[in-house]
């Protein structure tokens, strides 16, 4: 099943439990951006969107005050994408909760 770009798998056995597995293209995203070297930023931007484990603002600091001076747009774009990621995978794992009845 695929939900605003994302492909989700869904397992559910009715009335115990509904289990969403979500493939984020994260290699495929980085590639678009230019650089498969990039993927991990894309992911990290992906996981910050998706749990909250550190502030959006001091990762983007961390990033700039980390990245080479030529690589810094790239991994700014990167990390914004992934957090595009993450958000439109946060969506649609909700949209497909909704669908299989579990609505978590």
């Amino acid at each position: 099943m695929r939900c605003l770009g994302i492909e989700c798998t869904v397992t559910v056995i009715v009335g115990i439990e509904c289990t969403v597995t979500v493939i984020v293209p994260l290699s495929r995203t980085a590639l678009e951006l230019g650089s498969e070297r990039v993927t991990n930023i894309v992911a990290l931007g992906a996981l910050v969107a998706q749990t909250g484990v550190c502030d959006r603002e001091l990762l983007e600091q961390a990033v700039r005050a980390e990245t080479p001076r030529g690589f810094l747009d790239l991994n700014m774009d990167a990390l914004e994408a992934g957090y595009s990621i993450g958000r439109r995978a946060d969506t649609a794992v909700a949209a497909v909760a909704a669908v299989a009845g579990n609505g978590d």
